[in-house]
């Protein structure tokens, strides 16, 4: 039974473990004694102290999905695009990053719109960046959506 005092540091109230030993001494004790030629012995084993915490497994990777309402639209239609952040921490606020290959786009967190007005016909990609800001290491993810803009 263990009792976590913090990340690296653990206080182990008890450990109690059942130990059984078999030995074979048939070859060197006469055959008479036969409680000596095989005997088992039975204990518990107690323990109790702390216990140092190193390593840990790795962080789990963040990362980003993004959708988008229509993969094909006639230019002046608007689109929207949204994103889906996972793996980040919940306690943390996150900051949202767009951009679009074609047409202008307009964000607002997990959302965006596209306006296609005056944009020529072709493909194109929106992206979403999401980061966190509180994070050091393993805090920024993306994602894009293609989209094709017809005449």
């Amino acid at each position: 039974m263990d009792l976590k005092i913090w990340k690296p540091l653990t206080l182990r109230l008890f450990e109690a473990d059942f130990v059984v030993a078999r030995q074979n001494w048939a070859q060197t004790v006469p055959a008479d004694d036969s409680s000596l030629r095989r005997p088992t012995y039975e204990g518990v084993r107690l323990r109790t102290g702390l216990v140092f915490n190193f390593g840990g497994a790795p962080p789990i990777p963040v990362a980003a999905a993004c959708s988008i309402d229509h993969s094909e639209v006639m230019i002046g239609e608007p689109l929207h695009v949204s994103v889906s952040a996972s793996n980040f921490s919940p306690k943390h606020k996150l900051t949202y990053t767009w951009a679009s290959s074609g047409g202008k786009i307009e964000g607002n967190e997990t959302g965006a719109s596209i306006d296609t007005n005056g944009a020529n016909p072709g493909d194109y990609t929106a992206t979403a960046t999401v980061t966190d800001p509180k994070e050091k290491k393993n805090n920024t993810a993306s994602c894009s959506s293609k989209f094709t803009l017809k005449p």
